[in-house]
């Protein structure tokens, strides 16, 4: 039997396995809070905030994992604000500049003569 006829047969004879909102036991408290989530949502604040507007202000009992979980599953179809996106460094031009890491590099096997070794920078 073929992956995709099994998948048919447990998608008819198990949904619940198939569907992630109905393994979900958070998804139907979160889910209550829909219209609210998807205002905050266009008003472009963090999934964070959110979740802690939720339990402060409405009793929610979810962890903040849940909630991203709700908000990645129903905005799939949102695209991301540009100006949330944290980019960690410009972009820099190859061979523009090196990185050296003179950090603890571990035990290795020196290539002549296959003896371990243990590589810690020199406190000259």
């Amino acid at each position: 039997m073929s992956r995709a006829e099994w998948l048919e047969r447990v998608e008819r004879w198990f949904p619940e396995l198939v569907d992630a909102k109905l393994r979900s036991l958070t998804y139907p408290e979160i889910n209550r809070h829909r219209d609210r989530i998807e205002s905050w949502l266009d008003d472009e604040v963090t999934v964070s905030t959110i979740h802690q507007r939720l339990v402060d202000d409405h009793g929610l009992g979810a962890g903040v994992t849940s909630v991203r979980r709700y908000v990645w599953f129903e905005s799939a179809d949102r695209e991301p604000n540009p100006d949330q996106v944290t980019v960690l460094r410009p972009e820099v031009a190859p061979g523009y500049e090196a990185q050296i890491d003179y950090g603890y590099l571990g035990r290795w096997r020196e290539p002549p003569c296959q003896e371990a070794r243990c590589w810690r920078r020199r406190e000259d």
